[in-house]
């Protein structure tokens, strides 16, 4: 980052990182995050392991200069609050844009309710426009990350649990798969799954060979991230699918957090030996560790194809929170994502529109402008008494129609103060923005 460091109340110092602060900023977060009756030792130890991966160049989008942190000069420099952001790309139905997502935010106890998030968020925003990187999200506490321009706009997790009871353990017959490490010759392989898997979704991370690189062999295993790829192979060795799980357990649960098989294969049949070799695999983990396992999740999202095969053996739901999302310049990323806006148009009822759509923010709007089913211009626009909206909501809560988290009607369900002037309007509205119910969003760590 190239900011210079700035002075803040009480003469404490926020500054970008150097690789000579790794270790103290890998102590740090062990310590905030990773600390508390709620959390398992172990954690602390992962957390610190992450922070390392992240920022001593092992990382293939992040590195020290990428944290933020600030310093008690009158505490001899110590760390009292820190974060990060690691730069990735996510596709919008296909459509590649730049999205950094911001990390490990914490600052000590003694330190909260001075601001010093909010000038590390600031700090980060203004790198992420001077990098052109309109998107932002995070994962984490409820309601928080509102204060600095966030909103909840995208599923996050979801998923199915299956026991010891509900899950077919045992076989009788021979099993009709093999599974193996995933190697780096797998990854052209890998790469077509997950591609192949994107099109069910409207949201989606471009996970490049160098992606998948780092998930193989870059990662250190004590990473609290840490995930094993495992391939599905026939009795010869070909390749049928691939599954990936969390290499420390989730408490006392397996956790398997992404599934594909190959297109053509008979899920329904390769289904129950998957559930058999990870429960294995966890009971494994379980007795390393010292530990019980104790469930078996399927991690996927709110939704998956798997899930309809596992129905009698998954049986209880949970059910997703939520990504805060932010959006710096909406023309801008518009006008990044007008391929796919146009190809939502296409297939509508409203194929080949022309016309202006206006949408009322309140404090501000857009205007969309169509020819001939092709996006012309988008701009900022502000309702007057000569030109009325189509559609009014309230900003940030646009965020949750853009990117597919809920339609009009549920908002308005929540917010009066979203609605639409007519049913044309709110059927174009939901033209260009369908709503997806995505999958898990396997997000770069």
């Amino acid at each position: 980052m190239t900011q210079t460091p700035i002075t803040l109340k009480d003469g404490l110092i926020l500054r970008a990182a150097t690789p000579d602060d790794v270790s103290a900023l890998a102590e740090f977060n062990a310590r905030i995050h990773g600390g508390g009756p709620d959390n398992p030792p172990e954690d602390a130890a992962m957390l610190r392991q992450w922070v390392h991966d992240l920022a001593d160049g092992s990382h293939p989008t992040c590195d020290a200069s990428l944290f933020t942190l600030v310093e008690d000069p009158a505490a001899d420099g110590k760390i009292v609050s820190s974060m990060c952001v690691i730069p990735q790309t996510w596709r919008y139905d296909g459509v590649p844009f730049a999205m950094a997502r911001p990390e490990l935010v914490g600052t000590d106890k003694d330190y909260r309710n001075r601001g010093l998030v909010r000038a590390q968020f600031d700090w980060h925003h203004t790198w992420c426009a001077q990098n052109d990187i309109d998107v932002q999200g995070i994962t984490g506490i409820p309601y928080y990350y509102r204060l600095f321009g966030y909103e909840y706009a995208l599923n996050l997790q979801g998923y199915r649990k299956g026991t010891a009871g509900t899950l077919p353990l045992k076989s009788e017959e021979p099993e009709p798969c093999r599974f193996r490490p995933a190697d780096a010759g797998d990854i052209p392989f890998l790469l077509e799954l997950d591609r192949l898997s994107a099109k069910r979704n409207l949201i989606s991370v471009a996970r490049e060979a160098d992606l998948w690189r780092y998930e193989l062999s870059g990662m250190h295993p004590d990473n609290i991230n840490h995930r094993t790829m495992v391939i599905i192979t026939n009795k010869v060795g070909e390749r049928l699918g691939f599954y990936s799980y969390a290499t420390p357990l989730w408490r006392t649960s397996m956790a398997v957090l992404h599934l594909e098989f190959k297109p053509g294969m008979n899920s329904a049949q390769l289904m129950p030996s998957v559930l058999r070799d990870a429960w294995q695999r966890g009971e494994s983990i379980a007795k390393r560790t010292n530990k019980e396992c104790s469930a078996l999740l399927l991690a996927l999202g709110e939704t998956h194809p798997a899930y309809d095969l596992c129905r009698g053996w998954c049986r209880v739901e949970g059910k997703p929170y939520a990504w805060y999302l932010r959006v710096a310049d909406l023309p801008v990323f518009l006008q990044t994502i007008a391929p796919a806006l146009e190809k939502h148009l296409s297939a509508s009822l409203f194929a080949g529109y022309s016309g202006a759509f206006r949408i009322n923010f309140y404090k501000g709007g857009l205007k969309i402008t169509f020819e001939d089913g092709k996006m012309v211009g988008v701009n900022d626009w502000r309702a007057s008494d000569e030109e009325g909206a189509d559609v009014n909501i309230p900003n940030p809560l646009f965020l949750q129609v853009l990117f597919g988290y809920r339609t009009l009607e549920e908002v308005h369900h929540i917010f009066p103060d979203a609605y639409d002037k007519d049913a044309q309007n709110a059927e174009l509205l939901k033209a260009l923005f369908p709503k997806v119910i995505n999958e898990w969003i396997w997000t770069l760590s």
